[in-house]
């Protein structure tokens, strides 16, 4: 009677896995209880990376909403406009014909279809689809993201 008649059914790996498992639960409190005692790991690098990147991109963002709302950016082609031969939108392949709504690249000059420049954007492209040129200048977007991060800071710092 003890204790090696109740385990004669349990293989030496399950014993194992158990002792594991007790081991990182164990691990896994010791380390809970360090935390709620005010014993922090230090941010690694990556998490100040990230919010950079953040920044960036709602930087891209807003930069790119300001051109779209730019309504130079929109007309309707006319043969007249281009006297020589008719553009190509190089998203969809096709030429643009009379009367279509088109949209030009403030960056490099290039014409494309509205909706086809707009299926781009929506993917959250920030380039023109052909030479990737960036759709704002570095020096506007560096600009847009001293605002923003002066922002972030005054609104998530305390009075």
């Amino acid at each position: 009677m003890g204790l090696f008649g109740h385990l004669h059914d349990v293989s030496d790996g399950s014993i194992l896995i158990l002792l594991l498992a007790a081991a990182a639960r164990w691990v896994s409190s010791l380390l809970s209880l360090l935390h709620s005692c005010g014993f922090h790991q230090t941010p690694h690098p990556r998490e100040d990376a990230d919010a950079g990147v953040l920044v960036s991109g709602l930087a891209g963002v807003i930069v790119l909403s300001e051109q779209l709302s730019s309504t130079h950016l929109f007309f309707t082609y006319s043969s007249e406009q281009d006297a020589e031969e008719e553009p190509e939108c190089v998203v969809c392949l096709m030429e643009l014909r009379e009367g279509e709504r088109a949209r030009l690249m403030a960056c490099c000059h290039r014409v494309f279809h509205s909706e086809c420049l707009d299926r781009w954007f929506d993917e959250l492209r920030l380039s023109c689809p052909l030479c990737r040129s960036p759709l704002a200048p570095d020096d506007r977007r560096a600009e847009v993201d001293r605002r923003i991060g002066a922002e972030l800071v005054a609104w998530l710092s305390p009075y």
